[in-house]
């Protein structure tokens, strides 16, 4: 998408909301191909795949807690 920067707000707007978008397309790369491998998830129960995934989800704002430290 393109985006029309008339001045510094809009650039700096721009840019926070790539670095958002780069927060979640980390997440995404950990959760799913790397060191998590929530697709492999063997769980059939709704309530087993959620809670594993909240443990998962605390570990990846653990992780990323460190990479901004």
């Amino acid at each position: 998408m393109t985006y029309s920067i008339a001045n510094f707000e809009d650039a700096y707007q721009v840019i926070d909301w790539y670095s958002q978008r780069w927060l979640i397309e980390q997440a995404h790369r950990l959760l799913k191909n790397k060191e998590f491998q929530i697709e492999d998830c063997e769980s059939e129960s709704g309530w087993a795949i959620r809670k594993l995934f909240l443990l998962m989800l605390s570990a990846l704002l653990r992780i990323f807690q460190m990479n901004i430290a």
